[in-house]
């Protein structure tokens, strides 16, 4: 049975605390560094209080990849919108191709994907429609006459 102090311990380890720190804010009194630090791994290793540690933080490592999981989903939800808005020519205030591009970028950090040699069509391609948008952007008479009656800016790409 774990006393009042080991399950202090094992909370300030789980929130995420060094286990020297941890061992002194559970309230053990100890002046001596290298005896703090000694007494910590010690207290890690304590079986009444190990498997919790443990247990908490599997939970912990299982809700990271969920939420992970959950941003990559929702990252690709956002990407294929701006995508789409982009290839319609539909350019809100919000900026659609710099949603695009900032999206991809997330989404490729996130599943650990970097582009070593990228293709040199597809960027030809992404060149164009930011030309195309940029110039749209940029000249009043084109702007005026490719947003509706509702603000929106419709480019043809």
């Amino acid at each position: 049975m774990a006393t009042i102090k080991q399950l202090r311990f094992a909370q300030n380890i789980i929130e995420g605390m060094p286990p020297s720190q941890a061992y002194k804010k559970a309230g053990y009194a100890c002046k001596n560094p290298e005896t703090i630090a000694v007494e910590a791994q010690r207290l890690l290793k304590n079986p009444s209080i190990s498997p919790i540690i443990q247990t908490a933080q599997a939970k912990a490592t299982e809700t990271a990849t969920w939420n992970r999981t959950v941003a990559i989903e929702r990252l690709q939800r956002v990407n294929d919108a701006a995508y789409a808005a982009v290839n319609n020519g539909n350019l809100t205030s919000r900026g659609a191709a710099g949603v695009f591009f900032g999206s991809l970028d997330r989404l490729n950090a996130l599943l650990g994907i970097v582009a070593e040699d990228p293709n040199a069509a597809s960027l030809a391609r992404a060149e164009e429609i930011l030309g195309t948008i940029k110039s749209v952007i940029t000249d009043d008479t084109l702007r005026e006459s490719n947003t509706d009656d509702q603000g929106i800016l419709h480019i043809e790409v």
